[in-house]
């Protein structure tokens, strides 16, 4: 009887193990970034980039920013090499943050403000996966609230202003550089390990 009864445990054992192997070969790969630092003209750029971790698969609605060759480029619906995750700051040339915000796999998340010059607050927007929620906050140089414009209107003026081609951002600005780049090498629905 005592022998069944071992048999019994060293089989509820054997299973618990296997369950608990099975459930740690499932978990996700981990997220590994590296900081990066890009230098223009007129500013520098600090953020982190994802060297590791599960491949980002783009969907049609995101802009997604990545870096590569030294520079950090955006578009809609794609991405190439090292998409930027973490938090993202733009400084001036004396030092002074003129841009900070987050990524999350290549698209921007939470509150992202941008200031003047003289240290004044210029705007601040909201975004969840990439997506601006609700109206961008703009100020005078004073800091004084000028208008909330709708995400609607403001999208249609960075449309005709910049264009929807892929593009490099060059500078400090909030609104990137409209200059062309080669297409990127994950399209989306494209699996990214082929």
């Amino acid at each position: 009887m005592n022998i069944f009864k071992l048999k019994i445990l060293f089989g509820i054992l054997f299973l618990v193990f296997l369950s608990f192997l099975q459930v740690n070969c499932q978990e996700k790969k981990k997220e590994f970034t590296r900081e990066i630092e890009v230098k223009t003209a007129d500013s520098i750029v600090k953020t982190f980039i994802l060297i590791s971790g599960e491949k980002v698969i783009p969907d049609k609605s995101g802009i997604y920013y990545w870096y590569d060759n030294g520079k950090i480029h955006f578009n809609q619906s794609g991405i190439a090499e090292f998409p930027l995750h973490g938090k993202y700051s733009v400084f001036d040339l004396k030092g002074k943050l003129t841009c900070s915000g987050e990524f999350q796999k290549g698209l921007k998340i939470g509150e992202w403000k941008y200031w003047y010059p003289n240290g004044s607050i210029k705007r601040t927007e909201n975004y969840k996966e990439g997506q601006l929620k609700g109206k961008p906050t703009c100020y005078d140089d004073q800091g004084n609230l000028v208008t909330k414009k709708s995400s609607k209107n403001f999208f249609s003026i960075f449309s005709k202003k910049h264009g929807t081609k892929d593009s490099i951002i060059k500078n400090d600005s909030p609104l990137p550089v409209n200059d062309t780049i080669q297409k990127p090498l994950i399209s989306p629905g494209q699996n990214p390990s082929k």
